[in-house]
């Protein structure tokens, strides 16, 4: 893995881990039902998140485009977890938290050139994993996954 897959893994894994949480977060305040036909979002194989966290990767430090493209990743977010932003009172605070999050570890990431250890997997979670480690408890396991 060289340092731009180790950067999309890490973006992609700070997303999923925010948003996931959030959502856990909120079912737990009962602000949102437990619906157990609600469809936990999962963020592998998204083509249009992958390509923007790549181009992101690819802009200048501090740059309008950084932004732009970071404000993209956001548009993405909102595309696939709008359940959380009908929910959320200042969600405008947590774009700015996304944002500053995901601008912070993607250029320092970039800055220092960083690669991964060997035997590093990624950030990635499945939807079993997610059960496991208490992400997703109060879901049922029966899942299905259409191909």
């Amino acid at each position: 893995m060289n340092s731009k897959e180790f950067h999309l893994q890490t973006i992609l894994g700070l997303i999923q881990t925010t948003i996931n949480r959030t959502y856990l977060d909120l079912t737990r305040r009962n602000l949102l039902e437990v619906n157990p036909d609600a469809r936990i979002v999962n963020w592998n194989n998204l083509r249009t998140l992958t390509n923007e966290i790549n181009w992101l990767f690819e802009r200048e430090l501090n740059s309008r485009r950084e932004g732009q493209t970071i404000a993209n990743i956001i548009i993405e977010i909102h595309t696939r977890a709008p359940l959380i932003y009908t929910i959320l009172l200042e969600t405008r605070a947590f774009d700015e938290a996304l944002n500053s999050g995901i601008k912070a570890y993607s250029q320092y990431l970039r800055r220092n050139n960083l690669i991964p250890p060997p035997n590093f997997i990624g950030f990635r979670q499945s939807l079993d994993e997610q059960f496991h480690w208490g992400i997703l408890h109060l879901y049922r396991r029966n899942f299905q996954i259409n191909n």
